[in-house]
């Protein structure tokens, strides 16, 4: 073969592989849009940013759990919200509601710039409690998996920290929790609520935030989680584990070390799922059924 010949070869078979890389980007392009529950992401999320503001777990039934960014109201980015159906073992996106400015909701109509709260009755029923354009939070509700959304008028019934304000709020309305700066929230039940102050303060409620009571200290915590009014879970640093877990069987007044999540890195998110908890960030979730003595991924069912 000579050499002009072997240059043409050549020359063909460079442009094939390019035409095939062309047709693979257009083909990932031209992808229609995602569901709500599919890993491909939020195709109406405006965002320009990455998701912003707070990491959280929010537990649902049979195994269910939701991963929350909050997002913010003065930040870019907007939040971000997936959904896992076996304990934390995948997650999908689940669409982030949009806001009516008036002129109804259609493809370029901005989200909701922070999401503080979310529950799951099912894969396909989904509350979240989200800020408006104004930062007034408000319960957004969904029965399709977050395909459509419905904004439910009043003021939200739920636990969750002002994203405009940093006040805790109970289901009755704004409390003074007695931390001169809140650093994580726990909700148990409409009455009962744990808070730890970025000092390391922990206190709690039991009345809907009508007074709160210093019932405990616990430093450098990184995630807290209550599975009941007396027990809970968080997580702290220390030099031998950046993500040792302790746990409480007294509402928060007294903690004992348990395991080590992972040694080399801080969790930012816990949850109690049942008799499990989970503890996890954006790579993915553990999870210990011992009481948070040992943990691994969950197992497949």
């Amino acid at each position: 073969m000579n050499e002009r010949l072997q240059a043409a070869v050549v020359a063909a078979f460079l442009l094939i592989v390019a035409g095939a890389v062309a047709v693979l980007l257009l083909q990932r392009d031209e992808e229609p849009a995602a569901n709500p529950a599919t890993k491909d992401g939020n195709v109406l999320d405006s965002a320009e940013s990455p998701p912003t503001g707070l990491l959280a777990f929010e537990s649902g039934r049979k195994g269910m759990l939701l991963r929350l960014r909050y997002g913010s109201c003065t930040q870019p980015g907007g939040p971000k919200l997936e959904i896992s159906t076996n304990f934390g073992r995948s997650f999908q996106t689940v669409r982030i509601p949009q806001i009516d400015t008036g002129r109804g909701i259609d493809a370029t109509s901005p989200t909701v710039p922070s999401i503080v709260r979310a529950s799951a009755a099912s894969p396909r029923k989904l509350t979240v409690f989200a800020a408006d354009r104004k930062c007034v939070v408000r319960a957004y509700t969904s029965t399709d998996g977050g395909s459509t959304w419905k904004k439910k008028s009043g003021r939200p019934n739920a636990w969750y920290m002002d994203p405009k304000t940093g006040v805790s709020v109970s289901p009755k309305g704004p409390t003074d929790n007695g931390c001169k700066k809140s650093a994580l929230l726990a909700p148990v039940d409409n009455s009962t609520a744990v808070v730890v102050c970025e000092n390391g303060a922990v206190r709690r409620t039991v009345d809907g935030g009508r007074s709160w009571a210093a019932v405990g200290q616990l430093g450098d915590v990184t995630s807290v989680a209550f599975g009941s009014p007396t027990t809970g879970y968080a997580t702290t640093r220390e030099k031998s584990c950046s993500s040792r877990v302790q746990v409480t069987t007294d509402g928060g007044a007294t903690w004992r070390p348990a395991g080590c999540v992972i040694k080399e890195f801080a969790i930012p998110a816990l949850a109690v799922v049942g008799d499990r908890v989970v503890a996890g960030g954006t790579a993915g979730a553990l999870m210990s059924e011992d009481q948070g003595q040992t943990w691994a991924p969950s197992k497949k069912k």
